[in-house]
């Protein structure tokens, strides 16, 4: 199952998956030491992890189709 979306072409370039789990780590902390609301940092929370694993343990390269006899 895929939730976050990883086969997206978006998340092709690395430092895209890092920049996405490192804002959903900082959103977290934010919601939960400067909010002060603990709904949205347990909901913060629990993404980075996801991300994390969809985005960065998880995640393999598509493979590039350089096949241009295919195209024409």
């Amino acid at each position: 199952m895929d939730i976050i979306g990883a086969k997206h072409p978006f998340y092709e370039v690395a430092w895209r998956r890092y920049a996405t789990v490192g804002m959903a780590a900082s959103w977290a902390l934010f919601e939960w030491f400067l909010a002060f609301s603990p709904f949205w940092g347990v909901l913060a929370t629990g993404i980075t992890p996801l991300a994390a694993y969809e985005l960065i343990y998880k995640y393999k390269q598509q493979p590039k189709d350089t096949d241009n006899d295919a195209k024409s």
